[in-house]
C-alpha cells in the first residue's frame, strides 16, 4: 500500500516541491519502503507528484512516480490492481511490452491506451493520479467501493492539490482550513462524513467508483466509470451459491498475489471465516490467521475464531487484550485519524493491525459481506415496518420514551436499543427510516448538539440519488454500500492498518463479487429471519455448522464503562476543548447536559459522548 499526493499551482517549483515533501513526511507510514517526488514546469503551471511506497508486488521494480518510456506520462498509484496479469496479457496483444512485473506499469500502460474508458475493467483497490504532459491533463480515479482514500481541493488561480490523507492535503499553505458546520452535523448523525464532503469546507473526497479530470485550469467534476447491474440473475438459490463460490475463489486467488508474507483477519463470523477457508485451500497449512480477544466475556469472540482455525488447520495467532492495554493504545489509535470517525471499533481494529503486522505485510479481511448480502439487523427490521405504522402514535411515543429512559447497556444492539430505534422511527419513509436506524447519534441527542436540521442536510445527496434507483431490500443495501461502507467501515480499516504499514485486502469487494451481489434478487439474500443466504450456504461446504448459523456480533468496546471510569477525565477535558471552540458552535450547556445525564444514569449518551471525545482529540491535533 502507498501514499500519494500532487499539486498543480501557479508558483515556482520550489513551493510545489516543499508541499510534496511535507505530504511524503506525513504519509510515511502508508509507504515506509521508498519515496519519490517528481516536479516539472508546464507553461505557467508548477506540476508535481509525490509517492511513498509499501512494497508488495515486484519490490525491486515499480518505483514511483512512474513514467512512460518517452517521459510524457506520469503515475502515482495507491493500492493493488488484482487483475493486472490479465490486463498485461491483453496489452501484449496490442504490442505493449512491460519493463517490470509491477501492476503500476500495467496500470499506466492501460491508461495510455484506453484512458477513462478503460477504468471499468480494473479490478482492485486503488486511488491514483495520471498526468499527461502533452495534453496538460490530470486524471484522478478511485476504486468502486472506496477502499482506498483520495482527497482533493481547488487552489487559488485554478490549480489543484490532492493526497491520500486529509491532514496532508490541508497542509497546503493556500488552503483555508475552515470547519464545515454541515459536515459536523453529518458527523454526529452518522459517525462519519460521507463523500464527497469532508470536515473542511474547501476540501473534498473523490467519490468511490468515479474519476475526475483537470485540464488548463478546468475541473471536470466527478464522473462514474462503472454502473451497478440490475437484479437480473435468473437462476435459483443453488445456482447463486455455485456462482458465488466460483467468483469468490477467483477473487481470493488474485488477492493472494504478493511478494511478502500474507495472512487473514479472523473474527469468527461467516464473512471472515469463509475468506479464511477459501484462502486456506489455496495456501495450505502455511496460512496464518489473526484474531484478538477481550477479557470481558460480552465482547470476546476469540473462542469462535479458535473453532474456525482448528477446523481449517491454520497457523492461528490470538492475543487477548486487557482493558489497560486497549486504553494505553487509545491516543495512538485516535491519532491515526485524519478526519473524525466515531466508530469505536477503530480501537480493536488498530490493535489487530498492530499484532498482525509483526508477522505479515498483507492481510485479507471479510469486509463487505454485510452490505452486499444483507447482514445487518436493520434489514430484517424493515420487513415489519408496515406493522409498526398500524400502531397508534401514542403507543409508539410511549414505548420510545420508555426505551430512551434507560441506563447504559453495553451489550451489542441490546433489545432495548432495538426498541428505541425500531419503534421510534418505524413510521418514517423508507430512506429516512433506514438511515436513522443506522445513525450513530439518536436524533434527540443530535438536536441538542446542532439544533434542528432538515433530514436532507444530514446525508449525502449524491449517494441518495443512486440508492433511490432500487427498491425494497436492495435499496437499503445500496444506501449502506454507498455511505456506511466507504465512509466508516473501509475508512476505519484503512487508517488503522496504514498506521502500522499493513495492507488489508477485502476479497468480498472484488468487482466480480460486487457485480454478482447486485444481480442477486433480494429474496435470495434475505428470507424470513435468515440473512446472507448465499454466503451461509457456501459456508456449509467449508465451515462448522455453528459458525454458519452464528448471529452477527459487533467488534465493540465497553464505551459507557470507559467513559464513566478511565476516560472520565479525558472526556471532561474534551468537552471543555469543544466548548472553547467557537467555530464548532457547540454550547457548553448542551455538552454538559449530555454528560450529567450519563453520570446520573438517566439516559445512555455514550455514543454521542464518544463522538465528542474523538472530535476533540482531532481538534487538538490540528
Amino acid at each position: 500500500m502507498c501514499g500519494i499526493g500532487g499539486v498543480i499551482q501557479t508558483a515556482d517549483l520550489a513551493d510545489a516541491r516543499s508541499f510534496l515533501e511535507k505530504i511524503n513526511q506525513r504519509q510515511r507510514l502508508r509507504g515506509p519502503d521508498a519515496d519519490g517526488i517528481w516536479t516539472r514546469s508546464e507553461d505557467h503551471w508548477a506540476v508535481g507528484l509525490a509517492h511513498t511506497r509499501l512494497s508488495v508486488i515486484d519490490r525491486a521494480g515499480g518505483q514511483q512516480p512512474f513514467s512512460s518510456t518517452d517521459g510524457r506520462h506520469w503515475l502515482v498509484f495507491n493500492g493493488e490492481i488484482f487483475n493486472f496479469r490479465e490486463l498485461r496479457d491483453e496489452l501484449g496483444g496490442h504490442g505493449v511490452r512491460c519493463r517490470t512485473n509491477s501492476d503500476t506499469e500495467v496500470l499506466l500502460e492501460w491508461l495510455i491506451r484506453f484512458g477513462p474508458d478503460g477504468l471499468a475493467r480494473l479490478s482492485g483497490m486503488f486511488a491514483f493520479a495520471w498526468w499527461d504532459s502533452l495534453e496538460r491533463r490530470l486524471l484522478l480515479a478511485r476504486d468502486r467501493c472506496g477502499i482506498k482514500p483520495l482527497f482533493w481541493a481547488p487552489l487559488p488561480g485554478e490549480g489543484l492539490a490532492f493526497a491520500s490523507q486529509l491532514d496532508s492535503l490541508a497542509g497546503h499553505p493556500r488552503l483555508r482550513r475552515q470547519l464545515s458546520r454541515t459536515s459536523l452535523a453529518r458527523y454526529f448523525f452518522a459517525g462519519y462524513i460521507s463523500a464527497p464532503h469532508t470536515i473542511y469546507e474547501d476540501c473534498f473526497k473523490l467519490l468511490p467508483g468515479h474519476y475526475a479530470q483537470w485540464q488548463a485550469g478546468k475541473w471536470s467534476g466527478a464522473q462514474p466509470y462503472a454502473q451497478l447491474p440490475s437484479e437480473d440473475f435468473s437462476g435459483g438459490a443453488e445456482a447463486m451459491t455455485e456462482e458465488l463460490e466460483a467468483r469468490l475463489r477467483r477473487a481470493i486467488r488474485r488477492s493472494l498475489v504478493a511478494d511478502v508474507p500474507l495472512g487473514v483477519f479472523l473474527s469468527g463470523g461467516i464473512d471472515s471465516s469463509l475468506v479464511a477457508a477459501l484462502a486456506q485451500r489455496e495456501v495450505g497449512d502455511r496460512l496464518k490467521t489473526f484474531a484478538i480477544g477481550f477479557e470481558e466475556p460480552s465482547f470476546d469472540e476469540s473462542s469462535w475464531t479458535q473453532v474456525v482455525a482448528r477446523h481449517l488447520g491454520t497457523q492461528h495467532q490470538l492475543e487477548v487484550l486487557s482493558e489497560s492495554e486497549m486504553l494505553a493504545q487509545l491516543p495512538a489509535a485516535l491519532g491515526s485519524l485524519d478526519e473524525p470517525i466515531a466508530d469505536p471499533s477503530l480501537i480493536p481494529t488498530y490493535l489487530l493491525s498492530q499484532m498482525t503486522r509483526r508477522q505479515v505485510t498483507v492481510a485479507l479481511s471479510g469486509d463487505g459481506g454485510d452490505e452486499l448480502w444483507g447482514g445487518y439487523p436493520t434489514y430484517l427490521a424493515h420487513q415489519a415496518s408496515g406493522l409498526i405504522k398500524m400502531l397508534p402514535n401514542r403507543w409508539l411515543e410511549s414505548l420510545g420514551d420508555w426505551s430512551r429512559n434507560r441506563r447504559a447497556d453495553e451489550s451489542y444492539q441490546s433489545w432495548r436499543w432495538q426498541v428505541e430505534r425500531f419503534l421510534g422511527y418505524g413510521e418514517k419513509e423508507d430512506v429516512e427510516r433506514h438511515l436513522t436506524w443506522m445513525a450513530f447519534t439518536h436524533p434527540q441527542d443530535l438536536e441538542k448538539l446542532v439544533g434542528q436540521l432538515p433530514f436532507e442536510n444530514l446525508v449525502s445527496r449524491e449517494r441518495l440519488q443512486n440508492a433511490l434507483s432500487r427498491s425494497g431490500l436492495n435499496r437499503y443495501l445500496l444506501l449502506d454500500y454507498l455511505t456506511y461502507l466507504p465512509g466508516s467501515v473501509l475508512c476505519k480499516v484503512d487508517r488503522a492498518s496504514m498506521a502500522h504499514s499493513l495492507e488489508v485486502r477485502p476479497p468480498l469487494l472484488d468487482s466480480e463479487v460486487i457485480e454478482l451481489a447486485w444481480r442477486c434478487p433480494a429474496n435470495l439474500k434475505v428470507r424470513g429471519r435468515t440473512n446472507k443466504i448465499p454466503l451461509r450456504e457456501l459456508g456449509r461446504k467449508y465451515l462448522p455448522e455453528e459458525i454458519v448459523n452464528r448471529k452477527k456480533k459487533g467488534f465493540a468496546i465497553p464505551l459507557a464503562k470507559w467513559l464513566q471510569g478511565p476516560l472520565r477525565v479525558r472526556l471532561e477535558e474534551a468537552l471543555q476543548v469543544l466548548a472553547d471552540w467557537p467555530e464548532a458552535g457547540l454550547s457548553s450547556s448542551s455538552l454538559q447536559s449530555l454528560w450529567q445525564e450519563q453520570q446520573q444514569g438517566l439516559r445512555d449518551h455514550s455514543r454521542p459522548l464518544w463522538a465528542l471525545l474523538v472530535l476533540a482529540d482531532w481538534r487538538m491535533r490540528q
